[in-house]
Parts: C-alpha cells; structure tokens; sequence
C-alpha cells in the first residue's frame, strides 16, 4: 500500500497537481491571474441600432432554421433527436399544466419549464402543430399568472425567464397579442426588476464566481434581448451588468478548463454561459468574449476527461458521479463550434434521452455541427486553476493497467458546500472505496484511482 501512495503521489507531482518541495502550490498562481474582461459597448443606443430587426433571434435566425430543415431532410442523428423531441412533446401534451409549488425555497417548476417549453417552441416552430400552439398559450399563461417566479432562490427565476423568452421569440408570431403581452410583463416584473433587489436572499450571484454566476445573469440575457424593444434602457442595463460581471465565474476555468466545482455544476454552469453566448451571438452578431474566455472552451475536455469507464464521472468538489443526457447536448454546441466530432457523443443521439433543459436549443446545435476533424483526448493532461485536476490514462507500472485521477483539493473552493479530504475512489463498476493520504503526500492532495471497464455509452464521445 506504502509503495501505491508513493507511487500516485509521484504521479501527481509529475502531473502538475501536487507540488513538490518548495513550489508553490499548483492552483495559487492561476487563482491570482487577473479576470479577463469582456467588451461591453452596451447602451440603449447600441441596442436599437444592434439588435436583428426579425424573430426569431435567440439561438435560432431565419438563417439557421433554414440549414436546420435542410439536416432534418439529410442528417440521421438530426433526424433521430427531431423524433425525440416529437416524442417527448408528445408525452408533455397529456401532462398538467405547470403549478407554482415550493419545495423547500426551491421552485421545481423552473427546472422543468426549460424543458417543458423548449421543446413545445422548436416543435411548433418546425411543425406549425395549433395543438401544439394551443398548449404553448396555456403554458405560458400558467407561469405568467403566478405570483412570482421565486426570487429567494434565483435560478429559478432565471431558468423561468430563459424558457418564456425562448418561447416567446421561437412562436411569439403565432401567439395572441394578448399573450405576447403579458410573457413580456412577466420577464420584466417578475424576472429582470427582481434581479435589481440587491438587498434580497441568494443575491450573491451578482457579483460572485461561482455557477450561480453564470446562471443567473444567463437567464437575465435572454429576458432583455426578449423585451429590448419595449424596454430598451432596462435591458441594455441587464445586458451590460451580465458583460460587466460574467467574468468572475468565467475566470474560474482559467487557464486549462478545469472546472472548480466539478463535473456536475460545470453543466449547470456552463450550459447556461453557452446560452447567453448564443443569444447574444444571434440577437447583436457577437458574444462580446464569452467563447474566448481562457480555458472556456478547453473546458470540454476537462468534462471528457472526468468520464469513468463504468459510465460515471469523478465526482469532486460539489458534484455527484451521474453522466447525463444534458451533458451531451451541451457538449454539442463545442462541437458545432469547433468541428471537432471528439465532442459529438454519436451514442447518445442515436438513442436520445433525458435532453432535459437543454432539450430544444440542443437541436440546433445538433445541425450546426459539420465535422472538421476528429481529436483524440491526450492519456495525460492536467487543468490548472483554483481546484487543481490531474488526468491519467497511461498503464501504471504496476500488474493492473489503471486510469488514475489526481485532485488537489484546496481549503477554499468556488462551492461552499463541499469540504475537500484526500481519497482514492475505485470507480470500476459504481464500486467505491477511500483512504486517508499518509505523509508522503501534500495534504492539500486528493487522487481518485481508477480501473478500466468496458466502455460505455458515457465515455463515448472520447471516440
């Protein structure tokens, strides 16, 4: 056992994860880079001569929509994913209308609207189905008329926000003046004026660098492009408050990827920064430096990377060991951006499933993918930053050929939730196992020691 200690700690100083005598620790130097800023020409002004004239203009143009007919008629994985989507709308149709309904401060219903909506809008937007239509109206009429989109616990005001303002800009010509008007009212008194009430529960995410960061903001994004038209000096404020602040959480994946929080909030996190680059993208022709944030978009290799054989992924920091239908799709969108298939799982959207927030944009980025070239993820790779990653994929020199990953947990972390303590974890078929690093390790040190298994669908989008 002494000599395995040894032997992963070795590998950690190798890596880059743990320091040797008298380096500095591998996250503090990435903690104090500056926070690169993004552009921010924001103003009334710049909206009203910037934003497309015509709808759709939030992840979808007319443009877009046009290539995206064209994959339905030619690509088979669009194809597959359009049948999804069918299905699932499908199901949603013979389902209550939402209710607003606390669970604890928490609001289920955010969570699902994303989904729920999303996937009503692109079915209507490519069929022209007045069921679907008319279930849309009720929808959105259900979550207007509540009373207010939980603004103690934010997310839930921004998912809800992000899914009316898709809707609304997907199928708004569709619906009734009447309902048009008031989604409108509702983002902007129950989404965007909340957002002003600093001195409110959870407002933290502000000016904070966490998940809640990009999340909040993201959502706040989509609402002001939605009603720029009608309020064009509040949503121009919104907008630029997001340019102003995103940074703080995008620093985090400085300078290599890794995800402080883990593979489970990278999602969360980043789908949602994804999603105001894309908006912003469609709506004023650029992402004012999202994309190009350091490390933002070598982040999904850091995700790749924390793919177990055994279909789970390591689950440091504040995350759990689940792989999802959500993570694919987000992945997606780095492939559509890059061209490079290694971020393309081919596996999942054969046989979609469980697409859940991100179900409807997912289709677009689904067709906007045109494969450039086909990466390979290296078998050793590490990810600087404020919570230190090591990968390895190499055979140890040992009788077991082993996957091993090497985590230097510091004592402050971007999740407050989680405390760092140093462990291996045997992830070979869900089955897990700990241990205390003796001495011979920093002890600001943790390695998850891994055995390989058959490959899973999880681990397919490496291929």
């Amino acid at each position: 056992m002494k000599s395995l200690l040894l032997l992963l700690s070795g590998l950690g100083v190798i890596l880059g994860t743990v320091p040797a005598a008298g380096q500095t620790p591998p996250g503090a130097a990435a903690a104090r880079q500056p926070i690169t800023k993004l552009e921010n020409p924001i103003s009334a002004a710049y909206l009203r001569e910037h934003l497309r004239k015509t709808t759709p203009r939030l992840i979808l143009t007319a443009e877009i929509e046009k290539e995206l007919r064209l994959k339905l008629g030619s690509d088979p994985l669009v194809q597959r994913y359009w049948r999804y989507l069918q299905t699932d709308a499908a199901e949603i149709m013979r389902q209550p209308l939402a209710q607003h309904r606390l669970v604890g401060f928490r609001m289920p219903t955010a969570f699902s609207m994303m989904k729920t909506l999303g996937i009503l809008a692109m079915v209507h937007r490519l069929e022209r189905d007045p069921a679907v239509l008319r279930r849309l109206d009720a929808e959105l009429r259900a979550v207007c008329a509540f009373p207010d989109w939980n603004p103690q616990h934010f997310l839930d005001v921004s998912q809800m926000s992000l899914a009316v303002a898709l809707t609304l800009d997907w199928t708004g010509e569709a619906l009734s003046a009447e309902t048009v008007a008031l989604a409108k009212t509702a983002l902007i008194e129950k989404g965007l004026r909340p957002s002003y009430n600093e001195a409110g529960e959870r407002m933290q995410w502000i000016r904070g660098n966490n998940n809640w960061n990009s999340v909040c903001h993201g959502g706040m994004v989509a609402a002001a492009l939605a009603v720029a038209e009608i309020e064009p000096e509040l949503a121009a404020k919104t907008i630029s408050r997001a340019l102003e602040y995103l940074p703080n959480s995008l620093k985090e994946y400085a300078p290599d990827g890794a995800h402080p929080e883990g593979p489970s909030y990278w999602r969360f996190g980043t789908s949602f920064s994804v999603l105001a680059a894309n908006v912003l993208q469609t709506a004023l022709g650029r992402d004012f430096g999202i994309a190009r944030s350091p490390g933002f978009m070598e982040s999904a290799n850091f995700r790749l990377h924390m793919n177990a054989p055994s279909g789970e992924c390591f689950n440091f920091a504040d995350s759990d060991g689940r792989t999802d239908g959500e993570t694919s799709v987000l992945l997606a969108w780095f492939a559509a951006q890059t061209g490079d298939s290694l971020y393309l799982d081919r596996a999942f959207f054969e046989n979609p499933s469980h697409a859940e927030r991100l179900a409807g944009p997912g289709l677009v980025w689904l067709s906007q993918f045109t494969e450039k070239k086909r990466s390979a993820l290296p078998l050793a790779w590490r990810g600087r930053g404020t919570n230190p990653v090591a990968v390895s994929a190499a055979p140890m020199p040992t009788p077991i050929s082993s996957t091993s990953r090497s985590k230097a947990a510091r004592p402050r972390s971007a999740t407050a939730t989680w405390t760092p303590a140093p462990l291996f974890s045997n992830s070979t078929a869900c089955v897990g196992w700990s241990i205390q690093a003796t001495r011979t390790m920093s002890r600001s040190t943790k390695l998850a020691f891994r055995f390989p298994t058959t490959p899973s669908r999880a681990s397919a989008g490496r291929s």
